[in-house]
């Protein structure tokens, strides 16, 4: 009662589930978004940010990740990822790099548990929030019609990974 919780996931259907999930548990008032991480959130500050970090993340993207989280900890806030274990030396070396506290580790086979605070270099921390090259899989060329466009995509984002059927619908519309 009385926090305020976002969530936000890549794809869209995980997002629908936590739509969901939140209505069916009595925490309808939490927003959910669609978004890479941390878009939309410039200028916001959190207690807490949580994430279980997918696995097939590069370490652009991790890095991205990790600068991204500690900037948006409020004074005192703490971050507490869970990580593949494959993936863990980086994270705890680029957590490191960032000035950031580490104040809980627990590694096991397959697994990594970090939570951080986002210490004192803050200013190396910010970067461009409209930055989506971290995330950004191929360029391809679509085309309806006598209409072709180039796109950069990124993984799992509707209407930006793949042409979604309401825009396929509309162009259909439009010609």
């Amino acid at each position: 009662p009385g926090a305020t919780v976002f969530m936000q996931d890549r794809d869209a259907l995980a997002a629908a589930f936590a739509r969901e999930n939140s209505r069916a548990n009595g925490a309808a008032g939490a927003t959910v978004d669609c978004g890479l991480a941390f878009s939309n959130l410039a200028g916001t500050s959190w207690d807490l940010v949580t994430s279980n970090i997918p696995a097939k993340a590069g370490q652009p993207v991790l890095t991205r990740f990790f600068r991204d989280a500690a900037a948006i900890l409020a004074p005192g806030g703490t971050a507490a990822i869970v990580i593949v274990a494959t993936l863990a030396d980086f994270a705890l070396s680029t957590v490191r790099a960032l000035g950031c506290d580490i104040v809980y580790c627990e590694k096991t086979k397959n697994y990594l548990v970090l939570h951080f605070r986002a210490g004192e270099r803050s200013e190396e921390r910010i970067a461009p929030r409209e930055s989506l090259l971290p995330y950004v899989r191929a360029r391809q060329t679509f085309g309806h019609g006598s209409v072709a466009w180039e796109l950069e995509t990124a993984w799992s984002l509707p209407d930006f990974d793949t042409l979604g059927f309401s825009l396929l619908a509309s162009l259909d519309l439009i010609e």
